[in-house]
């Protein structure tokens, strides 16, 4: 199977690294190391909820009682959903350049639910396959060695 052009996203809520299967060539494959081509943090989705948070949660009622506030997403949530958005748009611009034809999701079981709802249509035709682990927080020898399986796979 050609492996050309396919991304594979290692993300979690708070990391996200890029790797371009295209620039692996099999001595690279071989030599087992992997050097994401994008690395996007999101520090806000490790904060504490009272770091992301004011003295007032939410928004206003709607039921006409004053002082009532109604949360409507945690704000854990809320930071995961920003980080899927801000991913969601850097796979959309990846696409639209050409720099992909195939993409590997490799996510969290959580946070791929939450990436997945903000995937662009366009992009969500070209993921290939969707892994439910969270790589993105092993070590980088295993990283690189689950890496290595999944394009190993692909051939």
């Amino acid at each position: 199977m050609n492996i050309k052009l396919t991304w594979i996203a290692v993300v979690n809520g708070a990391e996200a690294k890029i790797y371009d299967v295209e620039h692996h060539n099999r001595k690279t494959v071989h030599a087992e190391t992997f050097t994401p081509i994008l690395t996007l943090t999101h520090p806000d989705s490790r904060l504490k909820i009272s770091e992301l948070v004011g003295d007032r949660a939410g928004k206003p009622g709607t039921n006409g009682v004053h002082g009532k506030y109604e949360v409507h997403d945690a704000p854990h949530e809320t930071e995961l959903k920003h980080f899927a958005k801000e991913i969601a748009a850097v796979l959309e611009k990846g696409r639209e350049e050409g720099k992909y034809e195939r993409l590997i999701i490799c996510a969290a079981p959580h946070f791929h639910g939450i990436l997945k709802q903000h995937l662009p249509k366009n992009v969500e035709h070209l993921v290939a396959e969707h892994i439910q682990k969270d790589y993105a927080s092993l070590h980088a020898k295993e990283l690189n060695a689950a890496i290595k399986k999944i394009i190993d796979e692909l051939v």
